[in-house]
């Protein structure tokens, strides 16, 4: 999983890989958007705002561990909650 790879590299402290690698997350995400959008676009915003914090932190000029690290968990709690719904 995208989301897993990206919190073991903010983990590790390697913010440069997980940038790199959160990029296939938003491929991923923007190339999967109209079939999840239609069944449930109160979701999907939901997740794509999560995405959308963890790419900022990530992006950041000087991004943290710390903020990343949050972003990463919050977009994992979200999905977690979503998980076969």
């Amino acid at each position: 999983m995208i989301v897993a790879d990206v919190k073991a590299k903010v983990a590790d402290n390697d913010l440069v890989a997980a940038k790199t690698r959160v990029k296939d997350l938003e491929v991923a995400w923007d190339d999967a958007e109209a079939g999840l959008k239609s069944r449930d676009a109160t979701k999907w915003h939901q997740v794509d705002d999560q995405i959308d914090a963890v790419l900022t932190a990530l992006r950041a000029a000087h991004p943290s561990q710390g903020d990343c690290a949050s972003a990463v968990a919050g977009l994992m709690h979200t999905l977690d909650a979503f998980d076969g719904v």
